[in-house]
């Protein structure tokens, strides 16, 4: 422990500063020249930059040579800024609002005469970055409050154009659930989105670090502002994609207040099922019956110019009823049958309680503050703490998981401390340095009143889980990461040095009702599959350390921004020992050092044209390569303990006589009763500790996955408060990987092909033959488990992963507080893995986007699928994305977003996608196999590839009305919310299991919603 702690130390002091991803969104940037009336330039001017918002409240710097300023790491706000030079007269421009990860350029012309003589100016917020190449989005405190949401971070970054998400919200609807929304854009991995406040992580230890690696949601009023970069990050960010950054308010010398109530009910939604979806299986509109939210935010100073705070408390939460969710009448029954519908009407008899609504109850607060201490004429301390304990009644409740088997959600811990220095040590010289802690603690535990003891249920027939829990986990874990940023700064050039540090580990419990599953096939016994939980396992992250070098510098009307980072990533797995439960005995495995161990270089480099000079109208193009997201991910995948070779084994099971219960020793791994020998050789052995890494891809240089990002556009002031932004953006991933049956030879199976049954629904209408699956031959069964070997994809043959798309965005700002910003994008993923898979069913694939082997459970499914669906070619995906604010007389403010994206899709391989698995019998491959199936009496196959079939596109309108009512010192908005104004009604996911429920909706936009609220701020 005290060797990593050196090691961080030492490694801060050689590079002299820290930082985590997106520290250069955190402030803005005040630059420009000055000129005297004849057009010469003037060196030697002082420019003064003033603000409540800074520290020393002023600060200065000297024009260089070539009459240019810089004024750098400026916290967000409003500034007026003074030039001044003997012999010419004072020149100032007020009212500059300055957002974070901005340039705002301001530019002087002084004429000879006296300092005394001022002129001043009130300037207009720059619309044109000529700097900056970064593509940046700041969501300010005005923002965040004007547009009707549902006031969660995700609800505001998919108004984006080019942003897609996992989540699509109604006012709040959805936004609330375990973790946030999942955000990618321009084909970026949207599970590695950093999450960041104030420069520093707040994810989890666990996966990425990124996405959903986390259950900790903002507290809306911390807020002053959200920083997002969607391309051409400097080399402060080592991942790429979606970006962003939360900046905390912070108090100051005024007190000031924040509050907001507002809620919705269940007689304040419309219903929009219709006749279609209907005749879907749809009786009932996914709804959320009840919803609350609480915010208050209270700061001032407790010394006045020494020290601040601002604290913020919040309660918020909802009712919610997917559709298609139902509770069993009878908890215990075997057999699950979900209503059938045809024509609105259920015709058959069904397991469904439709007198007693499932319903996902949502509970949320946050406790936190923030204290700022001056602690010098130039320097302050910021603490943050923050507590936000969380209750998810049901989670995964909808149509293909009934109430029984859904996991009740807690925290007991979810914290975040945070301690941020900053010192202006000179006007040209700026040091920040900061330390995050992050412990949590949380599981997924069974409902309430469900015997654990009782085996849950899936019907591959059906897709539908039932009756208990499966693999819930319970986690205790702790992250610490640090930054330091120092900036030297001339009138032309600034740079930044840094570097930062990430550690921690995790510590989850996994565990299974009954601990094994009972598995159907539209409700006639196929298997059983027997778990070694509970299971405990370790993964500690040992160091995860960047550092880098970041120049810009300006000549004349050309800006080179150009960097270069180096990244070091280790992570291992702890010596274990696995406590004996009911299908194993207690297993020792050995630490598992280097995995993995990395190093990577990466270069980044733009260039932004002012081209008439007057930053009107910017040039921008910028290249950059970015490593892959890591967290405990890698040791997570690999740690033996939790292998699945070991941990999870299948058996046959005949029921013979119908009473829906294996009749056989389970303990009793032989073929016994009504249950045939387990098929998995390794179960609760350790035989998985044979898995291996080829050094070739788990250490050294570059061998760590990564990304390339492209980005060249225009900016253009078109006219006063107008601007537009066009940009094609492409990106390429590299250093793939795939994990290889080491033990096995693709002669080790056989091939096969199935027909695809007659359906309209299908590609072509079904009754296609595909060919390219395989099934291991009996004698190697249990091989293909055993000896893993993670190399490189480009071992087997060429990957292409990549997206190619134009994004159009534009902003209007005009007198009175109009304003209307948003635009289109439109762009495609390609994917093509068959020089790698063709062939060789001995490879599983790990995919930015999709995951070509797939079928049953297991590390290795002994279906594999090859030729049919290695190669994946999007449309081209258009969206278009706008918000406005439009004040009307009397003091009302109305305001609105809009939303137009294309319907359930493979979003990146992850989210959404429209497939059709199919459970198929040994008697329907037989034929073609020319055997029996190795492995029971059917197979789970997938027929139809990733990106083919899409659902109706979403059209959502979300509008508002308030009127602002000015009391002592402050304002009252009494707000009117109508979200899905059209009451649009599109399927945002669907059952992918092929059979009598196939494309039956399990998620549908929420109806209308109307919702009241009330803000203050005083």
């Amino acid at each position: 422990m005290f060797g990593g702690r050196l090691i961080r130390i030492v490694a801060a002091l050689i590079v002299a500063v820290g930082t985590t991803s997106l520290a250069h969104a955190q402030t803005g940037t005040i630059a420009g020249s000055v000129k005297d009336t004849s057009g010469a330039l003037l060196p030697g001017v002082t420019v003064e930059a003033r603000s409540p918002a800074l520290i020393e409240k002023v600060r200065s710097v000297v024009t260089d040579s070539s009459g240019q300023y810089k004024i750098v790491d400026l916290r967000v706000g409003e500034y007026s800024i003074a030039f001044t030079l003997t012999g010419f007269n004072t020149s100032e421009r007020n009212a500059i609002q300055l957002t974070a990860g901005v340039t705002a350029s301001i530019d002087a012309e002084l004429r000879v005469g006296s300092m005394q003589e001022t002129i001043t100016v009130t300037a207009q917020s720059a619309l044109v970055d000529v700097q900056n190449t970064t593509q940046h989005v700041a969501m300010t405190r005005q923002t965040l409050d004007d547009l009707p949401t549902g006031r969660n971070f995700g609800n505001y970054g998919v108004l984006i154009p080019g942003v897609v998400t996992n989540l699509q919200d109604v006012g709040g609807s959805s936004a609330n659930v375990t973790t946030t929304n999942i955000m990618g854009v321009h084909g970026s991995n949207a599970n590695e989105m950093p999450m960041v406040i104030d420069g520093m992580r707040y994810g989890n230890i666990f996966g990425t670090g990124g996405g959903a690696s986390g259950p900790y949601i903002i507290n809306n009023a911390m807020v002053e502002e959200v920083a997002v970069d969607v391309s051409g990050a400097g080399a402060d960010a080592a991942v790429g994609g979606f970006l962003s950054n939360v900046i905390l308010r912070q108090g100051g010398n005024k007190f000031s207040s924040y509050w907001y109530g507002g809620g919705s009910g269940e007689k304040l939604l419309s219903n929009n099922i219709d006749d279609a979806l209907r005749n879907r299986g749809s009786l009932k509109p996914s709804a959320t019956t009840r919803q609350w939210d609480f915010n208050i935010g209270v700061g001032g100073p407790l010394k006045a110019d020494k020290i601040w705070f601002y604290g913020s408390y919040r309660n918020y939460g909802s009712n919610q009823e997917p559709t298609g969710a139902y509770r069993a009448l009878d908890p215990t029954a075997v057999v699950f049958r979900p209503p059938t519908i045809v024509n609105g009407v259920i015709t058959a008899a069904n397991s469904a309680d439709l007198s007693n609504p499932a319903i996902n109850e949502l509970r949320n607060q946050n406790f936190n503050g923030r204290v700022t201490i001056q602690t010098s004429k130039n320097s302050k301390l910021s603490l943050y703490g923050d507590q936000m304990p969380r209750i998810v009644g049901a989670n995964g409740l909808g149509a293909t998981t009934t109430f029984e088997a859904t996991t009740r959600y807690f925290n007991d811990i979810n914290s975040i401390i945070q301690a941020t220095w900053n010192w202006t040590i000179t006007n040209r010289l700026l040091l920040e340095v900061g330390e995050t802690y992050k412990p949590d603690s949380w599981e997924f535990g069974p409902q309430i009143g469900i015997d654990t003891g009782l085996a849950p249920v899936q019907d591959v027939g059906t897709g539908i889980t039932s009756r208990g829990r499966i693999n819930a986990v319970a986690q205790t874990s702790k992250q610490h990461n640090g930054k330091a940023v120092l900036s030297y700064v001339t009138g032309s050039s600034s740079t930044k040095f840094g570097g930062q540090w990430f550690s921690g580990g995790r510590t989850a419990f996994t565990r299974t009702n009954g601990d094994y599953v009972l598995v159907l096939r539209n409700g006639v016994p196929q298997f059983v599959t027997q778990q070694t939980t509970p299971l405990r396992s370790n993964e500690n992250l040992k160091l995860n350390f960047g550092a880098f070098v970041q120049e810009q510098y300006t000549l004349r009307r050309i800006t080179l921004n150009a960097g270069l980072r180096f990244d070091y990533l280790n992570e291992y797995v702890p010596e274990q020992t696995t406590d004996p439960v009911r299908f194993a005995s207690a297993l020792s495995y050995p630490r598992i050092d280097d995995i993995p161990n990395w190093k990577d270089i990466s270069p980044r480099l733009g260039v932004s044209w002012d081209v008439f000079g007057n930053s009107k109208t910017a040039l921008k193009w910028n290249i950059g390569r970015f490593v892959e997201a890591q967290a405990a991910g890698f040791p997570q995948a690999v740690n033996p303990t939790r292998a699945a070779g070991t941990t999870s084994g299948q058996r046959t099971w005949n029921d013979a006589n119908g009473n829906l219960t294996p009749d056989c020793v389970l303990t009793n791994l032989a073929a016994n009763g009504e249950c045939g020998a387990l098929q998995n050789p390794n179960f609760g052995t350790l035989a998985a500790s044979s898995f291996r890494m080829d050094p070739a891809a788990v250490t050294g240089w570059g061998t760590r996955g990564y990304n390339w990002e492209l980005m060249a556009g225009v900016q253009q002031q078109l006219t006063d408060g107008l601007s537009i932004d066009a940009s094609f953006n492409r990106r390429w991933f590299g250093n793939q990987r795939v994990y290889q049956a080491a033990g096995v030879t693709p002669a080790s199976y056989d091939p096969f092909c199935v027909t695809t049954p007659s359906d309209s629904r299908l590609p072509g209408g079904g009754t296609q033959p595909i060919c390219g699956f395989y099934n291991i031959k009996p004698q190697f069964l249990g091989l293909d488990q055993t000896n893993i070997l993670i190399t490189k994809a480009s071992n087997f043959g060429n990957v292409d992963e990549h997206y190619d798309g134009v994004d159009v965005a534009m902003k209007m700002r005009l007198p009175r507080g109009i304003l209307v910003q948003g635009g289109l994008s439109t762009g495609r993923v390609i994917t093509n893995w068959c020089g790698v898979v063709d062939g060789r069913p001995d490879i599983k694939v790990v995919s930015t986007y999709v995951n070509v082997s797939g079928g049953a459970s297991g590390l290795f499914p002994q279906f594999s699928t090859a030729a049919p669906f290695c190669a994946a070619q999007q449309p081209f995906q258009t969206q278009v994305k706008l918000s406005g604010v439009l004040p009307l007389p009397w003091n009302f403010v109305t305001s609105a977003t809009y939303q137009s994206v294309v319907g359930p899709q493979d979003f990146y391989g992850t989210f959404g996608a429209i497939l059709a698995a199919r459970a198929f019998t040994n008697a329907e491959i037989a034929p073609s196999l020319g055997r029996n199936l190795s492995t029971g009496s059917s197979a789970v196959l997938q027929m139809v590839p990733a990106s083919s079939l899409y659902g109706d596109r979403l059209h959502q309108i979300d509008w508002r009305i308030t009127r602002n009512f000015s009391m002592r010192g402050g304002k009252i908005q009494p707000q009117l919310d109508i979200y899905n104004l059209l009451n649009a009604n599109p399927v945002l996911a669907q059952n992918n299991t092929y059979g009598p429920l196939w494309q039956q909706p399990t998620q549908i936009l929420p109806g209308r919603q109307i919702k009241f609220g009330i803000q203050a701020n005083f």
